[in-house]
């Protein structure tokens, strides 16, 4: 089982916007899906308050679920029914009076089958997965997809995730994003590189890869005074407030 990290600085300023502005972290994962089609949405797998240093942990174990919660933009997907034991690759979970059994077979995705006839309308699925966020556990879905009644899905878990701000009033884990942020960081982890330093930009308010954040000249020109020691105002950093993790 394979584990993976995001290690994730924001600087006081940062905090001070994210904070002001009532915004949260938050974090999508892309499940490719047989049965997907480009009207299915992204699912807000957490979102979080963050501090200066966070840590984001998480093992390659699902779970499969579930909800007849309609895969509108804005709502709040309710687990009706989930797997007890995390998934193995290969087999298939029908779901059947309200409950998933399971079929051993081979393969590196994990199946489903709607057997469940005393529901009238489509039934959505997806994978859940489990996430430390700074040491706080919880647990969110990575997708949803509607199957009908006798139909299949196959899913197919990837490591590539999407970073952005959204309105914390309005984002929960399980929230149907509909669209990921056009200035969203998208990055694919691998089993050769299981962790990324990711940072925040100040100036676009949007995530980027360690070492890659843009910087106009006089923003260049502030770095080198900072490196050299040379006094500054240290005003704005003494006012920030590190508030505390709170999982959404």
């Amino acid at each position: 089982m394979m584990l993976y990290q995001i290690h994730m600085d924001i600087g006081s300023e940062g905090l001070l916007y994210i904070y002001k502005s009532k915004q949260v972290v938050t974090i999508v994962k892309k499940v490719d899906c047989g049965a997907e089609t480009e009207h299915t949405p992204a699912i807000a797998w957490f979102a979080f308050q963050p501090f200066r240093v966070n840590s984001i942990l998480w093992s390659t174990a699902y779970y499969m679920y579930a909800t007849t919660t309609p895969l509108r933009e804005g709502a709040l997907i309710q687990i009706a029914s989930h797997t007890e034991m995390q998934l193995r690759p290969g087999w298939t979970y029908p779901f059947v009076d309200g409950l998933f059994g399971s079929i051993p077979g081979q393969g590196d995705t994990y199946n489903t089958v709607n057997k469940f006839p005393d529901w009238k309308q489509d039934l959505a699925f997806g994978l859940t997965q489990q996430v430390s966020v700074n040491n706080v556990q919880t647990s969110g879905p990575l997708n949803a997809v509607p199957v009908p009644l006798n139909k299949t899905a196959a899913f197919a878990p990837t490591e590539t995730v999407s970073i952005f701000l959204s309105e914390a009033e309005n984002t929960r884990s399980g929230t149907v994003i509909g669209k990921i942020p056009a200035g969203a960081l998208t990055t694919t982890l691998s089993g050769a590189q299981p962790d990324i330093h990711v940072s925040f930009d100040d100036r676009t308010h949007t995530f980027v890869l360690a070492g890659r954040m843009t910087q106009t000249p006089a923003e260049f020109a502030k770095r080198l005074v900072l490196a050299s020691g040379e006094p500054r105002d240290l005003s704005i950093a003494s006012g920030a407030t590190e508030e505390q993790t709170v999982m959404r």
